[in-house]
């Protein structure tokens, strides 16, 4: 096994309550003036992006599917290092890589940070699902693990995150959603398909999930933002040895050496 980062951010209390749930919520993780400027470095991406070929982008895109005519609005955002270099700042810091590596019990790397914009009545619901749908064809076990930081404070009205404790254990197989923008597989069921935990989560707070827990959020029925960015790491050393699994990892990081202007 690779060797673990020595920096130790969680508590014991922390890891043995990830163990048993599958999921783990660490207040004010990130500081709060760090959150305040990743705020102000992403506002406003919906209509500078709206009109940007995304073509060669190191970063990608999927819309709210909203009526013709209405603004455009961003649901995903692969690639949020690449916009914000705050996030970049995160993704690259000792305070998220010790977390990552106590959970994962491994070496960690990042393959994709991700924003994850719920519009003001607009941001629509996610279904039920747990990473490892998306990923098992990329990794060889799911020792992957996903950190949301909430840049909006994040409550039932707007859409918290939701989880299903103890859903870890064992994985359920996914179905495909002929009709889904942005999620193309998933669990079914309506936001109360599960007896599910809400986490509603003030800015700079973060949960950690594994690839199996099953997790969803509402829709955005308020007329507040719910801004989130989530970071994925992989334990080192467990990208299938084929092409397709190579090119899902590197196509998740589109990693790039500068920012991308805009």
């Amino acid at each position: 096994m690779a060797a673990v980062s020595t920096r130790k951010p969680l508590t014991q209390a922390d890891v043995d309550f990830y163990n048993e749930n599958g999921f783990l919520h660490v207040r004010g993780f990130i500081d709060h003036a760090v959150v305040k400027q990743v705020r102000a470095e992403v506002i406003g991406l919906h209509e500078k992006l709206a009109d940007i070929p995304q073509t060669g982008a190191h970063y990608g895109i999927t819309w709210e599917d909203l009526p013709e005519g209405e603004a455009k609005r961003i649901r995903q955002l692969m690639g949020s290092q690449n916009v914000s270099p705050s996030i970049r700042a995160i993704s690259e810091s000792e305070q998220l890589i010790g977390a990552m590596e106590q959970l994962i019990g491994a070496e960690a790397e990042l393959f994709h940070s991700k924003l994850m914009m719920k519009a003001a009545s607009k941001g629509s619901f996610t279904p039920w699902h747990s990473d490892w749908g998306y990923w098992k064809g990329t990794f060889t076990r799911p020792t992957q693990m996903n950190a949301f930081l909430a840049i909006d404070k994040s409550t039932i009205e707007n859409g918290c995150i939701r989880y299903v404790p103890g859903s870890h254990r064992e994985f359920q197989e996914h179905q495909f959603f002929s009709d889904a923008s942005g999620f193309a597989i998933g669990l079914p069921g309506d936001i109360d398909a599960y007896d599910a935990v809400p986490i509603e989560m003030q800015p700079g707070d973060v949960t950690f999930h594994g690839s199996m827990t099953i997790h969803g959020s509402e829709a955005n029925r308020s007329n507040f933002d719910r801004i989130m960015n989530t970071f994925a790491f992989a334990e080192k050393g467990t990208v299938c040895d084929t092409d397709h699994a190579r090119g899902s990892f590197f196509g998740q990081l589109k990693q790039q050496d500068e920012l991308f202007p805009l």
